[in-house]
């Protein structure tokens, strides 16, 4: 289906550009991870803030990347490589994560060699058109976190942080009713809690 949709030459690019992200993704990720350790003495959150400086992305958002590569072992980052860095930020701290990895990546075999959406991931291992409202909350504290962000200080954009992160595991299945054309089927996908780059 989504061949007919996509030009060949698009296709290639997009996945090209799929490819490049997942690398740069990661590699943000890992030089942070670094300038932290780097800097033990400093707040992370200033540390992030930092780094956002230069590479042109909100602090949470290179806290959520530094956060990505911590979680993956490098093998693991190797092994599932022909998927979105999407794909990693959504399976970030499941105990099942290796699982939706990989079931994303065989699915390639009946997809005709596409690996399986982010959406379609979400719906195989995260079904549940009751938490709707739940996905929205959070949808909304991020929001409100990112509208504050220029008039709280670091400590206090850090202890917000932390807290939105205890609701967020609490509610770790949050999802939202759309509609989606994937394979034709009527979806539910985990609610946007964070800005997604990479909307596979």
């Amino acid at each position: 289906m989504y061949k007919e949709l996509i030009p060949d030459e698009y296709q290639a690019e997009y996945i090209s550009i799929r490819e490049s992200t997942l690398e740069k993704s990661f590699r943000i990720g890992e030089m942070t991870a670094d300038c932290v350790e780097r800097n033990l003495e400093e707040k992370k959150a200033i540390v992030y803030r930092a780094a956002g400086s230069y590479v042109g992305l909100p602090s949470r958002t290179v806290r959520e990347y530094t956060d990505v590569f911590n979680f993956y072992p490098k093998e693991a980052q190797k092994r599932f490589e022909v998927l979105a860095f999407a794909h990693f930020r959504k399976a970030y701290n499941k105990d099942n994560w290796e699982e939706m990895l990989t079931w994303s990546v065989e699915q390639a075999d009946v997809l005709g060699g596409r690996p399986a959406t982010v959406d379609a991931m979400i719906k195989e291992f995260c079904y549940n058109e009751d938490e709707n409202i739940i996905a929205q909350l959070m949808k909304k504290l991020y929001e409100l976190l990112d509208r504050l962000s220029e008039e709280l200080t670091p400590e206090q954009i850090e202890q917000v942080q932390v807290k939105i992160n205890e609701i967020e595991d609490i509610v770790s299945c949050e999802l939202v009713e759309i509609t989606a054309h994937d394979e034709g089927d009527k979806m539910y996908v985990v609610g946007e809690k964070r800005n997604d780059e990479n909307n596979e």
